[in-house]
């Protein structure tokens, strides 16, 4: 009967484990990922004559745009009273 329970904590200790590597793993990835994204962006940028600056300012103004909109979309969607 002691057999099976520790048998069991290992299972359940070799899973934990697993899972917090592979957790750890896809973190890595995103980030060397984003990177890439990043200087793939960065030469693009470079390529058309935009300063990175520049680039983030327009992302900048165009987050606001979005947000903006949104906000002033959903005020009147979802009225429960």
């Amino acid at each position: 009967m002691s057999a099976w329970l520790v048998l069991g904590c290992v299972g359940a200790a070799i899973i934990i484990g697993g899972l917090i590597s592979f957790m750890i793993f896809r973190k890595h990835q995103e980030e060397q990922n984003s990177l890439i994204r990043r200087e793939q962006r960065l030469k693009r940028l470079k390529e058309s004559g935009v300063s990175a600056d520049e680039f983030d300012s327009l992302l900048q103004q165009r987050r606001g745009i979005y947000t903006s909109r949104k906000k002033g979309w959903r005020k009147g969607k979802f009225k429960f009273r």
